[in-house]
C-alpha cells in the first residue's frame, strides 16, 4: 500500500481531515508498478473531479453536491490560509496560486508539486510512503 498525505490543509472531498488521500490505487489496487508520475496524476484528476460517493470528508463531499459555490469558496478560502504565515501576511509572493476556481487553485499547486517530483526536488507539500 502507498500512502500520500497533503502536509498543508485542504478542503475536498476525498481528503481526511489528518491530509491522507481516498483513492483506489493507493489503498486497495496499489501495485509497486505505479510510479511517482502515475500517482500525482491520479491525485491531479481527484483533485480536479472529486468521487462524492467516496468520502473522506462528508461536509466537503455534501457541499460539493448541494452547494457548489460554498463548496469553491470553502476551498479557496483554505488555500488562501496556507499562503499566511504566523502573522497572517503573504508567506512568500512567488508561491501564491491564482485561482479562478478551487479546482484550477489545486490542480495548479499538484502541478507545480508534479514539476519538483519529476525534477528530483523534494517539494514538502505531499509525504508518500511507499510501504
Amino acid at each position: 500500500m502507498c500512502q500520500v498525505k497533503f502536509l498543508s490543509k485542504i478542503f475536498h472531498p476525498n481528503v481526511y481531515g489528518d491530509g491522507k488521500i481516498c483513492l483506489d490505487i493507493l489503498q486497495n489496487q496499489w501495485s509497486p508498478i505505479y510510479d511517482i508520475v502515475a500517482i500525482l496524476t491520479s491525485i491531479q484528476s481527484l483533485l480536479s473531479d472529486p468521487n462524492p460517493a467516496s468520502p473522506a470528508n462528508s461536509e466537503a463531499s455534501t457541499l460539493f453536491d448541494s452547494d457548489r459555490r460554498e463548496y469553491n469558496r470553502r476551498v479557496r478560502a483554505v488555500v488562501e490560509t496556507s499562503w499566511l504565515d504566523d502573522e497572517g501576511e503573504v508567506a512568500d509572493d512567488d508561491n501564491k496560486v491564482s485561482a479562478a476556481s478551487a479546482a484550477d487553485a489545486a490542480a495548479e499547486a499538484l502541478l507545480t508539486a508534479m514539476a519538483a517530483a519529476a525534477a528530483g526536488a523534494a517539494s514538502g507539500a505531499m509525504e508518500v510512503d511507499q510501504s
